[in-house]
C-alpha cells in the first residue's frame, strides 16, 4: 500500500540562486546546504529547489523523455528501504513507469523515482533521522513537532 500523503515537492530550476532568493523574499528561511540545492521547511512539508538538468539526470529519464520532463517532482518519504520498494512495485503494478530503483544519493538520502501514466514524476525517498507526526508529516533531524 502507498501512503496517502505528499511530504516534499520538487522543482527542477534553471537559476537556483534567483530561485533561492525569490522564496527567500517570503520569508521563508532555507535550511542551510552545500549550495547544490535549496530546502523550505514549510508547514506539513518541504520545497526543495533543484539545478533542471541534474535533476532529469537524477531521476533517471532517459534523453527521449527528458525533452517533455516538466521539471516537477513530489516525493514521499519511506520508513525504511522495504516500504519505499513497495511503492515501487505498487506504483508499476498500477500502470505506472520505475525511472529509478532505490539507490544511495550524495545528499545522504536513498532515493528511487517513478512516473505515473502521464509521466509525471514521483520520488521515493528513505531519509536518515527523519520522523513522521501523528499525520504523517516529516520531522528533519533536528527540529521538533
Amino acid at each position: 500500500m502507498v501512503p496517502a500523503r505528499l511530504n516534499v515537492v520538487v522543482l527542477g530550476v534553471r537559476d537556483l540562486l534567483t530561485m533561492r532568493t525569490f522564496y527567500q523574499s517570503f520569508g521563508w528561511r532555507p535550511r542551510p546546504r552545500n549550495g547544490e540545492f535549496a530546502r523550505f521547511d514549510l508547514a506539513g512539508a518541504t520545497l526543495m529547489l533543484f539545478p533542471l538538468d541534474k535533476l532529469a539526470d537524477v531521476v533517471g529519464l532517459p534523453p527521449s523523455d527528458a525533452g517533455m520532463f516538466r521539471g516537477t517532482v513530489n516525493a514521499l518519504v519511506a520508513e525504511t528501504d522495504s516500504e519505499a520498494e513497495e511503492i515501487l512495485a505498487a506504483a508499476a503494478d498500477a500502470g505506472g513507469r520505475v525511472l529509478a530503483e532505490v539507490n544511495d544519493r550524495q545528499w545522504g538520502s536513498r532515493t528511487g523515482y517513478f512516473a505515473d501514466p502521464e509521466s509525471n514524476v514521483w520520488e521515493v525517498a528513505v531519509v536518515p533521522g527523519v520522523a513522521f507526526d501523528d499525520r504523517g508529516g516529516l520531522i528533519w533531524p533536528g527540529r521538533s513537532v
